[in-house]
């Protein structure tokens, strides 16, 4: 079976690929390790290019930014059409977001995904899913067939638009945790980057419910995750893969952040945390063709502090 052995080495074949949300924390990356392979990318998004465009990695040629909705199918369409392989990242991304304007997130989902699907009939189309789908009463070690029972808005969305594209024959979906490291698109809410942010301004982190296990994986794994499974799709399509750089207890996170710092970590038991997730993904079926993360914790944390040390010093 092809999900039981590493793949075998092969010359990679250039592709056409769209990425919607391409602007995005996760899109500007995926950008970068798709034009790195030498693909040539499309981001799709409604914002304005980021700071991608003066990423010197990049070649001339190989990228391209449109700005463009994913609830207009004709957009959608019109660069579809022109391209081979659709990542599919448009979403309002985690419970907050979801809950602060849930309309906006309910059309972005379940329009934005319609229109994909229908202008990609035919093409690899890559969704990125969330751990959330497996809500909080996940076993301690979540393998891609346990019990999806989501309990956020955002998850419950994540799992619909899984749904649509379960029927679509070239489909791939990546299950992402909670991402961390330093991307031209930066977000600061993620839990890492906030436990890390708030230890830079105030020199201690205050910690709740610290025992809690949260899957993490590095925004620069994620991307490496999404070429690997768009380069193998003769192996990968109709799947659904874990994905992740490892699994740390929010206490390990804050102490690392700590010693990063030479702060302090102040447990507060008083406190709970509204995103309950409390697991270790098994990411077996996509380390056994051959992917592996790149980023450690602690790597991730020390280019998060070059980075508040750059940006956020006043």
């Amino acid at each position: 079976m092809c999900d039981r052995m590493m793949l075998v080495k092969r010359e990679v074949i250039s592709m056409k690929i769209l990425i919607t949300g391409g602007c995005g924390y996760l899109g500007t990356v995926t950008a970068i390790e798709l034009a790195e392979a030498g693909h040539e990318v499309t981001c799709f998004d409604i914002r304005q290019k980021p700071l991608l465009c003066c990423h010197e990695t990049v070649q001339a040629g190989q990228k391209h930014f449109v700005k463009g909705n994913v609830c207009s199918r004709g957009e959608v369409k019109t660069y579809a059409e022109k391209s081979d392989a659709i990542v599919h990242l448009a979403f309002i991304v985690g419970g907050p977001g979801c809950s602060k304007n849930p309309e906006w997130a309910k059309t972005l989902a379940v329009e934005g995904t319609a229109n994909v699907i229908a202008a990609g009939k035919g093409r690899i189309l890559l969704f990125a899913s969330s751990d959330a789908v497996y809500g909080n009463q996940a076993p301690e070690i979540c393998g891609e067939e346990a019990a999806c029972e989501p309990v956020s808005l955002y998850g419950t969305l994540k799992l619909a638009c899984e749904q649509e594209l379960e029927r679509i024959e070239r489909s791939i979906i990546l299950r992402l945790p909670s991402h961390f490291g330093v991307s031209p698109s930066m977000r600061m809410d993620l839990l890492v980057h906030s436990l890390a942010q708030e230890m830079f301004r105030c020199g201690t982190v205050k910690l709740f419910q610290a025992d809690i296990v949260r899957a993490l994986i590095h925004v620069r794994d994620a991307a490496s995750a999404i070429r690997f499974v768009l380069e193998h799709h003769d192996s990968t399509a109709g799947k659904v893969f874990n994905v992740a750089s490892g699994a740390w207890s929010k206490r390990e996170i804050a102490g690392s952040i700590a010693d990063i710092y030479s702060g302090s970590v102040v447990e507060d038991a008083a406190r709970s945390d509204q995103d309950r997730r409390d697991f270790r993904l098994d990411c077996r079926r996509i380390n056994a063709l051959g992917w592996q993360p790149g980023f450690s914790l602690e790597r991730g944390l020390m280019e998060l502090k070059t980075f508040l040390d750059s940006m956020l010093k006043s």
